[in-house]
């Protein structure tokens, strides 16, 4: 009976499906037509700044942060998303440090040093990655208005976090298990250390372990708008990870 009232009624998402698949091929034309025009402009963020950044084919598949959980599929954030991610930073800017989980190139890190942060840290697990992410630091001609900068080659589960207020940038570097690990870490090291600790999820693909926990207050989950220079996720959830005995308080609008 289940199963008939199922198929007799769909999901919006069953009922999609087909148009889906029509409207696939055009989506990826435009999209790889108007990121090849950008890509030779100044509004390209690696033509614009003296780096390389973007994911090339030979960066799938490259490891990030840890390899326990199998190789993640090297992204760079669009820089639209992330600047729309920073609108949920509470003021002055000056009280966080910023800390990007999976810094791959350094993209994030590049974009986060425009802001006036405590200190900008990347943690990328990945050798090569983080190389290329020394020497794009080195060439970076973008504002540098935190107060120092500096990219960890080190394992996400093991490395310190700062004291103080930190945002913690997340673009699905771990996965399963190794996900709850590190939100493990998290938790704990607000008990030890009662700050305040946001966590900003881009693509959040495994949300629904987040939203279990009784210490993560959803602040803000939604999109960003769409980047015709860069066409990258838009997805975000933003936490704020609560010490013990802290009473739940209504998400922000």
């Amino acid at each position: 009976m289940i199963r008939q009232s199922v198929e007799q009624n769909p999901s919006p998402t069953a009922r999609a499906r087909p148009f889906i698949h029509i409207l696939r091929p055009p989506y990826r034309f435009v999209r790889h037509t108007t990121h090849a025009v950008f890509r030779h402009t100044p509004l390209n963020f690696d033509r614009a700044y003296d780096v390389d950044t973007e994911n090339t084919e030979a960066d799938i598949g490259i490891a990030k942060v840890q390899p326990r959980e199998g190789p993640q599929r090297y992204a760079a954030t669009s820089p639209k998303h992330f600047r729309f991610a920073m609108r949920h930073v509470p003021s002055p800017l000056d009280d966080w440090n910023f800390v990007d989980i999976g810094s791959g190139k350094g993209r994030i890190v590049f974009l986060a040093m425009g802001y006036p942060f405590r200190h900008v840290r990347g943690v990328e697990y990945d050798r090569d990655l983080h190389e290329k992410a020394e020497e794009n630091l080195r060439r970076f001609r973008g504002p540098r208005r935190a107060a120092s900068v500096s990219l960890d080659c080190a394992d996400a589960l093991s490395a310190p976090l700062p004291a103080g207020d930190t945002i913690i940038f997340f673009y699905n570097s771990l996965r399963g298990p190794m996900l709850d690990e590190f939100l493990d870490r998290l938790e704990a090291s607000v008990r030890a250390d009662p700050r305040r600790i946001l966590f900003f999820y881009s693509n959040p693909k495994e949300n629904e372990r987040l939203a279990r926990r009784t210490s993560f207050r959803t602040i803000f989950q939604g999109r960003s708008g769409y980047d015709p220079v860069a066409w990258s996720n838009r997805r975000l959830a933003v936490y704020e990870i609560q010490p013990p005995g802290t009473s739940a308080s209504p998400p922000s609008k």
